[in-house]
């Protein structure tokens, strides 16, 4: 089973906060998470958007994988090759 979480932005006038509060809990079967921002809380609430998906990682436990390559930065690692 795929851990899954669903975060909501209450000022969302393109997926309105209630549609998809429901859309979620009809489909999903999970109670969404709501934080403050619109479409995009990437651009207007970057670090609240980014403490929420840390906390996130961190709620899976030791054994979650980081996401980042060998050089510890997302890439493949030195030496590693690049390219065609």
């Amino acid at each position: 089973m795929v851990p899954t979480r669903v975060l909501l932005s209450h000022g969302d006038r393109f997926l309105p906060l209630e549609f998809m509060r429901h859309v979620t809990r009809d489909r999903l079967h999970l109670e969404p998470d709501v934080m403050s921002g619109d479409h995009c809380p990437m651009l207007g609430h970057p670090v609240e958007l980014a403490d929420r998906l840390v906390a996130y990682h961190r709620s899976l436990g030791p054994a979650a994988p980081s996401g980042r390559g060998q050089d510890g930065h997302g890439g493949a690692g030195r030496g590693a090759r690049r390219g065609p």
